[in-house]
């Protein structure tokens, strides 16, 4: 009994010699993330934790909306663009696409107005357009560019800037006076074309019209009752000249209005 009292007493004496310091503070993690041994520590970081989250992600958003919105202006600016310059051709060149005729240009170059050749016109619109917008474009860089590579090159833009920049350099270009010369240009050639072959028809129209009030006898005794005169006389009424041809004026060819 005596060992044993001993023995429990050796016990709590080493119990009581052992340091309390060790259990003082309790033992903490190594991450980040705030420990809740004292609750108004732990709220604060978890709030100022909460606060970069969302400043951040503000941040992203903002980003994303206004590449979103910088994208959809430059993408209707451009469709606009190409629209105009389709529709532009195309209102000076339907009628003569719809007659699909051929044409010679000063005596020289013959065309045929068809969809092929005013899709060229179109093609040859866009580059001169393609060329003034880009040059716009590089000298007014710096409204839209925020940061550049070493070697000067791109490496941020500004999306919102660059669509507004975009947007007034096609703008601008749509008005240049380089742009509205080469359209009225086309403009022109396209309306003479145009008249030559209203003028044409008229005359096809008042030449049938004459072709009736012939006094055919007179015209059948020509040959005798002035001999001198039938060598040198074009006969546009006969069948040789109009009779086996589409074209009236082909014996005659001064009648008829050209390009040339």
């Amino acid at each position: 009994m005596k060992k044993l009292l001993a023995l429990i007493l050796c016990v709590m004496m080493f119990v009581a010699v052992i340091p309390t310091s060790a259990f003082a503070e309790p033992i903490k993690p190594t991450n980040a993330w705030p420990t809740i041994d004292n609750p108004l520590e732990s709220v604060a970081k978890y709030q100022k934790n909460i606060d970069s989250i969302l400043s951040e992600t503000k941040k992203n958003i903002q980003a994303a909306y206004g590449t979103l919105v910088g994208d959809k202006v430059v993408y209707t600016t451009a469709k606009s663009m190409d629209d105009t310059i389709v529709n532009l051709v195309d209102a000076i060149s339907k009628d003569l696409v719809a007659k699909n005729k051929a044409y010679t240009i000063n005596g020289e170059i013959d065309v045929v107005i068809n969809k092929a050749y005013i899709d060229g016109v179109k093609d040859q619109v866009r580059l001169l357009i393609d060329e003034m917008v880009a040059d716009k474009m590089i000298k007014n860089a710096d409204k839209y560019v925020t940061e550049r590579n070493d070697d000067g090159s791109v490496k941020k833009i500004d999306p919102i800037k660059y669509a507004q920049t975009f947007n007034k350099a096609v703008s601008d270009a749509l008005t240049d006076k380089k742009f509205m010369k080469g359209y009225e240009a086309v403009a022109t050639l396209f309306g003479m074309m145009k008249l030559t072959d209203d003028i044409n028809e008229k005359l096809k129209d008042e030449y049938d019209a004459f072709k009736e009030t012939i006094d055919s006898k007179f015209d059948t005794k020509f040959p005798d009752r002035y001999p001198l005169l039938d060598a040198l006389y074009v006969d546009t009424m006969g069948e040789a000249a109009v009779g086996a041809v589409d074209d009236p004026w082909s014996a005659f060819p001064y009648a008829k209005v050209s390009m040339s």
